[in-house]
């Protein structure tokens, strides 16, 4: 769960730094001003991050219902433990 939830998130953040163009200003180097002039939004390449946003999250999907599922089922053998 926890590897699922912080690679999804990683990767729209990575996807939003990309497709906004603010990454490009980041890398280049220069001053603020005269890169924010030359900011230029993609929001095409961001169709590239669907498959591994949609991955990430499956994983994320699935180590929720496998922890929720152990959890509950160690709740209830203890409950029945307490019984006897």
């Amino acid at each position: 769960m926890n590897v699922g939830g912080a690679a999804t998130t990683l990767t729209m953040i990575f996807a939003g730094l990309i497709g906004s163009g603010i990454l490009s200003v980041i890398t280049s180097g220069l001053g603020a001003s005269s890169s924010v002039s030359q900011l230029q939004p993609n929001v095409g390449v961001m169709v590239q991050f669907i498959p591994p946003i949609s991955a990430f999250a499956g994983l994320l999907s699935i180590g929720v219902l496998s922890g929720g599922v152990t959890y509950i089922t160690i709740y209830l053998q203890k409950s029945d433990n307490l019984k006897l």
